[in-house]
């Protein structure tokens, strides 16, 4: 005998056990027209069939062996994920294991930001005027202020070194991002981390060996530019924030996501503000390769961190079935042929922003083969990409900001480290403190949406369990999740940073200036929430069994070519043109940026239901569409208990056989 039992709508399953179905007495017996009655009460809107199907009515269900199979992987997830909840507090995946040691990885990147170009210029300079290393005057000969250092000659060389340095790792990043980020599904996101890892020991040492062997190293200085190279085709940093992202985002409720993401870049500016100052520090009162030497030491225990301690976020089955997917998806498109599919394969780096694309969405519609009686496509996470991508554009002026400040109002290092500080501190705190406070207020304020079914009426009363490897957190409780909040905070988010770019576009005394440019951390809060909206609409598109990695690594191809790319070339282009008669034109561009993203967004309309739980979407293949959009109220529907007699009967037969129920 087997039962179909009822669920609520989010997460439909159906029991394959008979014991557990309750015995009944036989006056209870219905016949088939009892049945049909009781079809009309659950779907008062069929009128298409005479004599419905009922096993159709009843369960929708799959080939057997994709059912046995699905059935299979979703019971082992769920056995890994019980497993690792018995496991020590210190070896289960967690969000607080990246958000503690961000702030340290941060450090050991910035603080080496101003020494760098000191030991720059003096490995130029002792190449170009043969000064000794070891000379007794060596700290004279190579300070800022000496002939060396003015040298023309040695001040290209060092703008050369640095953007070829720059230019290298952009864009062998923007090339290899995505597809780490779609690595981190299959392998997990601690392989991209490693992986990310070997780049920066590599680089640590190949800078402290050309300091201090410049001689000896084949290509002197221009032996640094194999660092770029190498993190390059190993990701970078965007891929190492798309596999931290990701993790984040395995570990985290919807509810609590947008929150983490902000934390984390709240830690992660207080990172970037404390590095510069200490670089600094230790400059002034060691040598500048000391910090070198201490930007080492936090990378190897990072390193260490993330090889030896930071459990993986994803479980063995679940990457295993990211891997058959993602080999079925390889077969199916190099079976494509014609000129759009070779120039795909031309642009192949680009192929992981296609999770971008238009789609349909199972929270708002059933998917047909016709697609006249199908939904309406969903544009909703392609509108999120194009705003998310014009906003990064902003990311490429931070350093021509700073040439605006050296030369608009004389400022030195001194008082530009200062302000650099100012603002890193006060993103900081706008991102670790106040903007989780707000989210955590607004979500709690939200009121709860009623649930709408967007079905018709031919649709199945019970579907197939969805056997999916979602990446779903540990936890069992979920908080209540309102992605209308963080489309909210977006806006304003925008609504901010237009404000502070009307008041730097003025060119405004330095005081104004100081003022706008922290005004601006108000701003930041656009990013994190980004994401996270970006997350469950892409969840709710794909459903639950989403690759997390492969949509953050879109976005970090996004940033990358905005912030690394595109930004940087257009501000500086800007700059270069304007600086004799309006230096505070690029500020006009981050304006434009602003005031267009935020219309972009005005045009983002979330489907209902979304922050629900993660439901797979239901494929109507057959029948006809029932009134579009209607919505069922959840009512008792009688459990349903078929001999498996009575079942084959009825197939045959078609009107013959009887049909036992009960009330759940």
């Amino acid at each position: 005998m087997s039962t179909s039992r009822s669920r609520p709508p989010s997460r439909p399953s159906m029991s394959r056990s008979a014991s557990r179905a309750p015995r009944l007495p036989e006056h209870d017996i219905l016949t088939s027209e009892g049945a049909e009655l009781l079809h009309e009460f659950v779907h008062p809107h069929d009128t298409t069939h005479g004599t419905h199907n009922l096993e159709e009515t009843l369960v929708d269900v799959g080939p057997p062996e994709v059912e046995d199979e699905d059935e299979a992987e979703h019971n082992a997830i769920e056995a890994e994920h019980n497993a690792r909840a018995q496991l020590p507090w210190w070896r289960r995946p967690a969000a607080w294991w990246f958000l503690t040691i961000i702030p340290f990885s941060m450090i050991a990147f910035t603080v080496t930001m101003a020494p760098k170009l000191e030991i720059f210029t003096e490995l130029v300079c002792a190449a170009q005027h043969n000064i000794p290393r070891d000379s007794e005057n060596e700290e004279d000969a190579f300070s800022p202020g000496t002939s060396c250092a003015k040298d023309p000659r040695v001040q290209a060389t060092v703008a050369v070194l640095m953007t070829t340095m720059t230019t290298i790792a952009g864009v062998l990043g923007c090339l290899t991002t995505a597809w780490w980020g779609s690595l981190s599904d299959r392998k997990g996101r601690l392989f991209v981390k490693r992986a990310n890892c070997v780049s920066l020991i590599y680089q640590d040492i190949v800078f402290i060996a050309v300091f201090l062997f410049p001689s000896r190293v084949p290509g002197g200085y221009w032996a640094l530019l194999t660092g770029p190279v190498i993190d390059g085709f190993l990701g970078g940093r965007m891929a190492s924030s798309a596999a931290m992202h990701a993790y984040l985002a395995d570990v985290s409720e919807p509810a609590i996501r947008s929150r983490v993401f902000s934390e984390f870049m709240g830690l992660l500016f207080i990172g970037m503000a404390v590095g510069p100052t200490l670089g600094a520090l230790i400059s002034r009162y060691s040598a500048p390769i000391y910090a070198f030497y201490f930007s080492a030491g936090l990378h190897v225990f990072y390193v260490l961190m993330v090889w030896l301690v930071i459990p993986e976020s994803l479980t063995p089955t679940q990457m295993r079935v990211f891997a058959r997917r993602h080999a079925a998806d390889t077969v199916a498109a190099k079976q494509r042929k014609g000129f759009v599919a070779r120039l795909g394969r031309v642009f192949g780096f680009l192929t992981p922003l296609a999770v971008f694309l238009p789609g349909e969405n199972d929270r708002t519609m059933v998917r047909t083969k016709s697609k006249a009686k199908g939904g309406r496509t969903d544009y909703s996470l392609t509108i999120v990409a194009a705003a998310f991508a014009l906003e990064t554009l902003i990311m490429g002026s931070y350093v021509v900001t700073q040439q605006f400040a050296l030369g608009n109002y004389g400022w030195g290092a001194e008082k530009l480290g200062y302000w650099i500080s100012a603002v890193g501190v006060s993103r900081a705190l706008f991102l670790a403190a106040l903007l989780p406070a707000t989210l955590t207020f607004l979500n709690r304020r939200a009121k709860k949406q009623p649930i709408a079914l967007h079905s018709t009426d031919s649709e199945p009363l019970l579907s197939s369990p969805s056997r999916s490897p979602s990446a779903a957190p540990l936890k069992k409780k979920h908080e209540k999740h309102a992605p209308s909040v963080e489309l909210l905070v977006a806006r304003l988010s925008l609504a901010a940073a237009g404000i502070s770019g009307a008041i730097l576009m003025i060119n405004p005394p330095a005081w104004a200036f100081v003022l706008g440019t922290i005004l601006s951390s108000c701003a930041s809060g656009f990013h994190p929430t980004m994401q996270s909206l970006a997350m469950e609409l892409y969840r709710a598109r794909v459903g639950p069994s989403a690759e997390t990695g492969k949509l953050f690594g879109a976005l970090s191809v996004l940033q990358s070519l905005g912030s690394a790319i595109v930004g940087p070339a257009l501000y500086g282009f800007v700059y270069i043109r304007t600086v004799g008669s309006y230096p505070a034109a690029f500020f006009v561009c981050t304006f434009v940026f602003v005031v267009g993203s935020l219309i972009i967004l005005t045009f983002v309309r979330l489907p209902e239901g979304l922050g629900d739980e993660p439901r797979e979407p239901v494929d109507a293949e057959e029948g006809e569409e029932g009134e579009e959009g209607h919505e069922r109220e959840e009512t008792l529907v009688p459990e349903i208990v078929i001999d498996d007699e009575q079942q084959r009967a009825l197939a045959a037969r078609g009107r013959k056989g009887s049909v036992s129920a009960t009330a759940a």
